[in-house]
């Protein structure tokens, strides 16, 4: 009989230490503090030791730890000052028509390419053409 009020006892307090750690874990989920093990346990009134060696315990408080960073993270990043945005606007307006320009100028490289190369061949039928004068 005095064995298994022992182990009743024991359980009891394992579920009450579990019970102050979830409110501890509330609790400072709530108040925006950076979960810590440390913050845990005074929190909750037991030790460190306790937390570390309950590994259910250990589960419960990383996986808190891990939910905040992820919401921290998660936020949105501020907006950048208004002159910042300016800047950038106007230096994307600048750079399309940098590249609208670059295109013109391609194609108009293209043409002369075009009008080089059909000079050249011009070219060579007078110089043939004279080659058979010259020996006629």
């Amino acid at each position: 009989m005095r064995h298994e009020a022992n182990f009743n006892l024991a359980e009891f307090n394992r579920k009450r230490t579990t019970e102050k750690v979830v409110l501890a874990l509330k609790a400072l989920k709530k108040s925006k503090k950076e979960i810590t093990i440390d913050l845990v346990s005074k929190m909750a009134g037991i030790s460190r030791k306790t937390l570390y060696n309950r590994e259910d315990l250990m589960i419960m408080v990383k996986e808190a730890k891990s939910l905040q960073h992820d919401k921290i993270n998660s936020q949105p990043k501020p907006k950048k000052s208004t002159i910042q945005e300016e800047r950038i606007a106007s230096l994307r307006k600048e750079n399309l028509k940098l590249n609208e320009e670059m295109k013109r100028l391609l194609e108009q490289n293209m043409h002369l390419t075009r009008t080089v190369m059909d000079l050249e061949r011009r070219l060579e039928r007078i110089y043939e053409q004279s080659q058979l004068l010259n020996l006629k």
